[in-house]
């Protein structure tokens, strides 16, 4: 059984691909010096 999010150094078997994923993400809202629009966050896996 697939799950759903590996954790950071966590790698999976070959071939699986898991349904979320960890990204480093800057939102408009965070817009402005790098070390404060960087945010890691959880997101859907993109298709």
């Amino acid at each position: 059984m697939a799950k759903e999010l590996y954790e950071l150094g966590e790698i999976p078997p070959v071939g699986e691909i898991p349904k979320k994923m960890y990204a480093q993400v800057i939102r408009p809202e965070r817009f402005g010096e790098p070390t404060k629009a960087f945010q890691q966050e959880v997101i859907d896996v993109p298709e």
